[in-house]
């Protein structure tokens, strides 16, 4: 019995193929699929040893599966998230400290039991530091 659904051909991880050969091959203890994690993506190398087909096991578990039902609606929804979610750090995201926080995206990502982005496809990387004008007084 297969334990995840069908991968999409569009998901940017894809598993291996039956002898293929890998850089760095990983496997899944949960849904069996192998994966190159020496291939950088946006969903790998897999920190702390991640499947990065997670969002497609079977039996996720329940709290993660409505947050990622909710984030995958294609409404404007906006999320509280913390300082150190993968989340804060994007370029896509109106991080509001505090507050709730917005995604231009739509949150794409893959949220745990605890409500935290632990992975996402559209992640771009530091937000760029804003640049203030310096002025000197004579």
């Amino acid at each position: 019995m297969r334990a995840h659904k069908r991968i999409p051909k569009t998901w940017e991880v894809q598993p291996l193929k039956p002898g293929q050969k890998a850089a760095a091959k990983a496997t899944c203890g949960h849904c069996g699929l192998s994966w190159d994690d020496g291939k950088v993506t946006g969903m790998t190398p897999a920190p702390s040893a991640r499947c990065p087909f997670e969002a497609f096991h079977l039996d996720a578990p329940e709290p993660a599966e409505q947050v990622l039902r909710a984030c995958n609606t294609g409404r404007k929804i906006k999320l509280s998230i913390s300082d150190d979610d993968l989340c804060s750090g994007c370029r896509h995201c109106a991080y509001n400290p505090g507050e709730l926080s917005g995604c231009a995206l739509k949150w794409p990502g893959f949220f745990d039991a605890d409500g935290y982005c632990r992975r996402c496809p559209k992640f771009t990387g530091a937000k760029r530091a804003v640049r203030h004008k310096t002025t000197t007084t004579p």
